[in-house]
């Protein structure tokens, strides 16, 4: 939980409207540590929180998780998910409703999907040989290679799903500055794959201890388009 050195909106105390669950998980402490976290139960409850606080605070922050969840469950073509799509719609014209016209909403996401659907999911257990662990999403797979295997781990992954995802290795990635200017840690460093299959087109790749993962209809991580793509839109209040 440490790891980051930057604090959420750059030291800024952001009031950061969220699912009441997901207050005390480390991953936001981790990336939310030092802002001022508003729990959420019911939608009713986010769209009251927003209103409340844009009275007092310059910017709040809210997150609301529907979109995503259904379209893991369900995939991007279900009418499950046309309907999360209306809910959502509606969810900021309430929003929207209860703003004054001197608040702005800015709505977007932290990434898009890719429908990977059951038969999407591939093995990697031709390379098992080679694997001392796995790690990471299906979309975008850190493989760690067993002692003095990490070039023949590369090798036969390039050989075996060369087709199917872009293959990287570690001193590739670093090299290449997908982790920002400079270079990481040694600890940040040995957490990166020995080799790293990023999933092209609508696959994605199963970790043996993760069984379930591969329940998920639609997936994310990769460098696709849609993926990465994400809306940004604004409008004003109307109150």
């Amino acid at each position: 939980e440490a790891f980051q050195r930057h604090a959420a909106f750059m030291g800024r105390e952001v009031p950061v409207v969220t699912k009441s669950e997901f207050r005390s998980t480390g991953f936001t402490r981790a990336h939310l540590g030092g802002a001022r976290l508003e729990g959420w139960s019911t939608v009713a409850v986010l769209v009251e929180q927003c209103a409340r606080l844009a009275l007092t605070d310059p910017l709040v922050y809210a997150y609301y998780p529907g979109v995503d969840a259904v379209a893991h469950e369900y995939g991007l073509n279900d009418d499950r998910y046309f309907a999360e799509l209306r809910f959502a719609d509606r969810l900021v014209g309430w929003i929207l409703e209860s703003l004054p016209s001197s608040s702005a909403l800015l709505i977007t996401a932290d990434h898009g999907q890719v429908e990977v659907g059951r038969d999407g999911w591939l093995e990697t257990g031709s390379l098992a040989k080679y694997i001392e662990l796995q790690a990471g999403e299906g979309r975008f797979r850190h493989l760690y290679a067993k002692q003095g295997a990490a070039a023949d781990l590369a090798g036969a992954a390039r050989a075996e799903f060369g087709d199917q995802a872009w293959v990287f290795t570690r001193s590739e990635l670093i090299n290449d500055g997908w982790f920002g200017e400079g270079r990481p840690t040694p600890s940040a460093g040995r957490r990166i794959g020995d080799v790293v299959l990023a999933a092209k087109d609508r696959w994605a790749f199963t970790d043996p201890s993760l069984r379930r993962e591969a329940q998920l209809i639609s997936a994310h991580g990769s460098l696709t388009e849609a993926e990465m793509f994400v809306p940004l839109l604004g409008a004003r209040g109307v109150r």
